[in-house]
């Protein structure tokens, strides 16, 4: 479901629709995308397979100027 609705814009139409809200909002020409990332630690089981656990999770994110997902990396 994540490519039905989280995609980058393909279209210049698009993409200055996106410029126009950033300007708009913060005065920055050109921009058409805010990146950010998070990292989560997860705690791990007590189970005998711990180490074969992933202990965190990195994420980043490209949001629009109306904070639409516009692509996720995992």
């Amino acid at each position: 479901m994540m490519e039905q609705y989280i995609r980058f814009p393909e279209s210049r139409h698009e993409l200055k629709i996106i410029a126009d809200g950033f300007h708009q909002l913060c005065r920055m020409l050109g921009v058409v995308g805010a990146v950010d990332g998070t990292h989560s630690a997860c705690p791990a089981p007590t189970s005998e397979h711990r180490s074969l656990f992933i202990s965190s999770l990195v994420l980043q994110a490209v949001c629009d100027s109306n904070l639409k997902c516009l692509d996720i990396c995992p």
